[in-house]
């Protein structure tokens, strides 16, 4: 599962998350967003989070090596990140093969 939080709260509870993997055009997938509190030296504030929990994305993510995330609609910049050693744990061939045994 890939939580994402720290996302902008638009008063909606639906998004549309542009998944871009490597230099591959982005994926739109539609989100349920969970709004919740924040608080720090501003005060208090609200952010929304969501979840990807398809197995599907395992697999893409595992064959990528950056992962480009942004929210449409939204005055946040994409966010990337780089999954170059994100699977390579030393007992990753268990982790992959987890569903098997």
């Amino acid at each position: 599962m890939l939580s994402l939080s720290s996302l902008p709260w638009t008063g909606e509870n639906r998004g549309t998350l542009l998944i871009g993997l490597d230099d591959r055009p982005p994926l739109a997938k539609d989100v349920y967003l969970q709004r919740y509190d924040t608080y720090g030296p501003s005060g208090r504030g609200e952010r929304a989070s969501t979840q990807l929990d398809e197995a599907r994305w395992y697999d893409r993510l595992r064959s990528a090596n950056t992962l480009t995330i942004t929210l449409a609609g939204s005055d946040l910049d994409p966010v990337t990140f780089d999954l170059t050693r994100l699977f390579g744990t030393p007992l990753q061939d268990d982790i992959d093969n987890c569903a098997e045994s």
